[in-house]
């Protein structure tokens, strides 16, 4: 058993090894590589994760400096589960590029810790802190029409609300000292397909039936779609499969 499970171990070793021969060692601080030390049990767990999930590139995008960062969260590496191929993935270190629209990991190897940018098509959902994200695309769904990439998934009944995050870098300016902004987006997916929602009327055209009682809703409930929060609109999908269930 133990020459076994040596004899794996250096088999492992071999595979990563000519896997990132092809790719340049990261060099400089073009972006953080935050290093941590990690238990016996982990490293363990890392060096026999399942090759599928080191299905990637070594991370190589650089990111321009100034205010606030490029990721989701604070920017740390954290624990979650990467859902490929259908089957599901736990790992201790995993990080969200919103600039880039791409999913992370930190992975061990004999030559360092290095970051993998995972092959997005090949990554059907991912969770971290309670997050819930799954990767969106025309082939997934026939009737999306918006931008492809990976949403959050914020309420899920016979209508989902579906939430997609966005980093943009805004140059420097003689008024600005530059940075990341978050760009928010959401959506509604039914019977009747994708909508966007960014006013009264769009939310409208996305619930079509009763449009009185989800009107008086809105004015009783003093919500203004622009500035809903998440949990207001919610409630909004809610109230409106309650009174559109067919008996």
């Amino acid at each position: 058993m133990l020459r076994t499970s040596f004899f794996s171990f250096v088999l492992f070793h071999v595979i990563i090894s000519l896997m990132f021969s092809q790719y340049p060692e990261n060099t400089g601080n073009e972006y953080s590589v935050i290093r941590k030390t990690a238990g016996i049990s982990e490293i363990y767990d890392s060096l026999f994760i399942d090759l599928q999930l080191i299905d990637g590139r070594l991370h190589s995008a650089k990111y321009p400096s100034g205010t606030n960062h490029a990721f989701f969260l604070n920017g740390e590496p954290v624990p979650g589960k990467i859902m490929i191929n259908g089957k599901e993935y736990t790992h201790p270190y995993i990080r969200y590029d919103l600039l880039n629209d791409m999913l992370q990991i930190y992975h061990f190897s004999r030559s360092g810790t290095h970051i993998i940018d995972l092959n997005k098509e090949k990554v059907e959902a991912f969770s971290i802190s309670g997050h819930n994200f799954e990767h969106i695309s025309v082939a997934k769904y026939p009737g999306f029409s918006f931008n492809e990439g990976f949403y959050e998934v914020m309420y899920g009944g016979k209508y989902t609300y579906w939430l997609h995050r966005e980093k943009i870098f805004m140059s420097k300016t003689i008024e600005t000292t530059g940075g990341y902004e978050t760009v928010l987006s959401r959506y509604i997916s039914g019977p009747l397909g994708w909508f966007r929602i960014t006013n009264q009327k769009s939310l409208l055209t996305a619930l079509p039936e009763k449009k009185d009682e989800l009107k008086e809703f809105l004015r009783k409930s003093h919500i203004t779609i622009k500035l809903a929060t998440d949990e207001e609109i919610t409630g909004i999908i809610k109230f409106y499969e309650s009174i559109t269930v067919k008996n």
